[in-house]
């Protein structure tokens, strides 16, 4: 088995890293962008997300579950979970840093070597995560995305 790296989605915005971290944490904002998660910030908390779409061969979807091992309140998540009917998990931290007027947010996530079809996992999970922070951005009160 060739190991594969993790997956790493980055974004960038003007907004503070106070209210993006709110954006994360906060169930009714978050729900602005991604609706599906039901997630506490907490050492402990389970973490869910559950949703399909489409019809016949193109019915697509998940049912994850996990919980949450890292929070530092405004400036870092992090969750262990899996697909449901999955053996193993994969490792999720989001991270935010603040320098000069820029909020980073980065989320990688790590285990896809374990996984069957890990490289296609991995794959649309990048797409995923670079969807959601898309979708972050543009929840974001005044946010625009920040050049790199």
């Amino acid at each position: 088995m060739i190991p594969l790296g993790p997956v790493v989605a980055r974004t960038r915005t003007s907004v503070s890293r106070d209210v993006v971290w709110s954006f994360i944490a906060d169930a009714d904002k978050r729900a602005g962008w991604w609706p599906d998660l039901v997630l506490r910030a907490e050492l402990g908390a389970d973490v869910t997300e559950c949703w399909s779409e489409g019809e016949g061969d193109e019915k697509v979807g998940r049912d994850a579950f996990g919980e949450v091992d890292v929070c530092s309140a405004g400036h870092a998540i992090g969750f262990r979970w899996r697909e449901r009917g999955d053996e193993t998990e994969t490792a999720v931290l989001i991270t935010l840093r603040a320098y000069e007027d820029v909020t980073s947010v980065t989320v990688t996530e790590t285990g896809f070597d374990k996984l069957p079809e890990g490289a296609s996992r991995a794959a649309a999970s990048l797409d995923g995560w670079n969807t959601l922070l898309q979708y972050l951005i543009e929840a974001l009160p005044g946010a625009a995305e920040a050049p790199a």
